[in-house]
């Protein structure tokens, strides 16, 4: 007895693709913090042509940017100021086209001071192109897919949450189906001695009786076995069956074929 095979196969689809986006977010978060471990504070790379933000740190509190100014090592590289607050600043690192590969300081500070050696700097790693750019990063999945590894950890994540709410989606649209047809899961499965005790959705209010006999399925649907009803309730029932057949991850009770007792 194989029903509802295509909302099954989807469902398994679905979870299977779950699993897998599980595995890379974990794989990204782990390459996020470690990478963010091993690499050096307070250090950008680029190559020449490119721009990015970039923020760091001041020496002394300021209003706003007027009160800033920056030093470079040399003129290939510019800071584009966009806004400070208390000892923090925000800006665009840009690399002329002709900036050579090597390594290069800035600074960034209150026009009224002079830079001293407590002055906070930002070390700039230039490379020849995106290729040695790429192959500089500790975490492999920059080096890889050109990408921060938070990205891939924040995309994953919101796949997981879209696979979760779609596999619980179809498994109530299935469970709901088979219910109407008298199938229910196994809410509980306990071993007492040599049986199994098990737990499921078909109670007196459904005509199931102490002694009756009903079918245990699969996964697909396939019968398996049979389990005796020894507890009843109005929602619910408890049924014995042998601990030595192997039940699945997910298995069923059919309310068919019942016996009188």
């Amino acid at each position: 007895m194989i029903l509802d095979g295509t909302s099954h196969r989807t469902s398994k689809v679905v979870g299977f693709i779950g699993a897998l986006v599980s595995v890379i977010f974990i794989i990204s978060i782990l390459d996020t913090f470690l990478s963010g471990y091993l690499e050096p504070k307070a250090t950008f790379r680029a190559f020449p042509g490119t721009s990015q933000f970039v923020n760091g740190d001041l020496q002394w509190p300021v209003e706003g940017i007027a009160d800033l100014t920056y030093h470079s090592d040399t003129p290939m590289v510019k800071v584009a100021l966009l806004r400070a607050r208390g000892r923090l600043w925000w800006g665009n690192l840009e690399v002329d086209p002709a900036a050579r590969e090597g390594e290069v300081a800035v600074m960034v500070f209150p026009k009224h001071t002079v830079p001293d050696s407590d002055t906070p700097r930002l070390r700039l790693l230039i490379f020849k192109d995106e290729a040695g750019y790429r192959a500089s990063f500790k975490s492999f999945i920059r080096r890889l897919l050109g990408i921060p590894s938070w990205w891939l950890a924040a995309a994953t994540l919101l796949l997981m949450a879209c696979t979760l709410g779609l596999s619980y989606y179809l498994t109530g649209k299935r469970e709901a189906a088979l219910a109407v047809k008298g199938i229910v899961p196994v809410l509980k499965l306990v071993r007492r001695g040599k049986e199994w005790e098990i737990t499921c959705g078909l109670g007196r209010n459904h005509g199931i009786k102490m002694g009756d006999r009903l079918p245990l399925l699969n996964d697909t649907l396939e019968p398996i076995g049979e389990v005796v009803v020894i507890h009843v309730e109005a929602e619910e029932s408890k049924a014995s069956l042998d601990a030595s057949l192997k039940l699945g991850p997910n298995s069923f009770v059919a309310k068919t074929n019942i016996s009188s007792p």
